[in-house]
């Protein structure tokens, strides 16, 4: 079995971007506004 799509919310996105590029090495694929939020999209 493979997981192809996950959401996780995070309080401080700026912080889970790092972790979740820096820790695991995934790659931001997209990055969208979403009002006061941003919905980051990885590969």
């Amino acid at each position: 079995m493979r997981i192809k799509l996950t959401s996780v919310t995070v309080d401080e996105q700026a912080k889970a971007l790092a972790f979740y590029t820096d820790v695991p090495g995934f790659v931001l694929k997209r990055d969208d506004p979403a009002g006061e939020f941003r919905s980051l999209f990885e590969e």
